[in-house]
This record gives C-alpha cells, structure tokens and sequence, in this order.
C-alpha cells in the first residue's frame, strides 16, 4: 500500500512537473526571443546614438557664417519678404526693369514655393540676370520663359521658377 502511494505520487508529481513546467519553459522560451529582440534594438539605438553624436559634433563644428549660408540656401519658411529684396536687388544689378513679382504659398506637403516674375530690359541684361540668379544663394529653378518684344532690343520676359523650403 505505501508503494503505490509512493508510485501515485511520484507519477502525479510528473505529471503535475510536466503539465506545468511546460507552460513555464514555453514562457522562458518566449521571454528569451524577446530578450533578444531587446537587445538587437538596444544595439540599433546605440549605433544611432554614435551616428547622433557624430552628426552634432560635425554640426557644431560648423561656423555660424556657413549655417547662415545653409539657411538662405535652403530656408525653414517661405520667407517671401527677403526672397522679394533678393529678386528686386537681382533685376536692379542686371539693369532690368522688375515689373512684377509673385510670390504662391506652398502647402504642407509641399517644399516647393512657386515665383512668377516679369521684367523688361534688353536681352545681354536678361542673360545677365539669369546668370546671377544661377549664382545666388538661394536655391532657384527656372520652370518657364516667355518673353514678346515691344520695340528694339527691348523686351518683356516672364519667369516661372521654383523656391524651396525645408520641411
């Protein structure tokens, strides 16, 4: 009798050691996979943090007169008010006559900021103005040209162009 309670019990003690003790491995198991999961991303944030600390040493070693430079490039906002200076000095330094300036708003997808600009003067000055247009700092595509003429070496030219902003 004390044998087979001896046996009874053993045999329950397995099974209960098994039934059991499996659930607990499988949750060991589970909790290793995620461990591991854990550390590689741990490992990915390390990495990013060196890149981080790199790229803002690299920035802070930058001086502040090439920042600003950066910035006209390539600004935070529209900044309508010194791209209009910038366009007016432009036509003025080329000998060109600013007639018109438009200035579209971009959208918040966008980092596109439309420009419709017309001026009048002669075609070597017109040149001219694209040449420092091509030179300035801030960052300018010429979508469209037209141009008619109204007398002699005398012509209206109308420019559709690209500003970009950073987004």
């Amino acid at each position: 009798m004390r044998l087979i309670i001896s046996v009874l019990l053993l045999v329950a003690g397995v099974a209960v050691l098994f039934f059991w003790g499996r659930t607990l491995w499988q949750d060991i198991q589970k909790l290793q996979v995620e461990r591991s999961a854990y550390e590689s991303v741990l490992s990915r944030l390390n990495e990013l943090k060196k890149t981080r600390d790199t790229l803002l040493t690299s920035y802070n070693s930058t001086s502040a007169a090439d920042i600003k430079r950066i910035k006209n490039f390539l600004p935070d906002t529209p900044n309508t008010g010194p791209l209009v200076v910038q366009m007016a000095n432009i036509t003025n330094e080329s000998g060109l006559l600013l007639k018109n300036i438009n200035i579209g708003i971009s959208t918040e997808k966008s980092m596109e900021v439309p420009l419709l600009l017309s001026v009048s003067g002669s075609y070597q000055n017109f040149i001219g103005f694209l040449q420092k247009l091509e030179k300035s700092l801030r960052l300018i595509d010429v979508v469209k040209l037209s141009f008619s003429s109204s007398r002699e070496d005398f012509y209206d030219f109308s420019l559709e162009a690209k500003s970009y902003i950073q987004k």
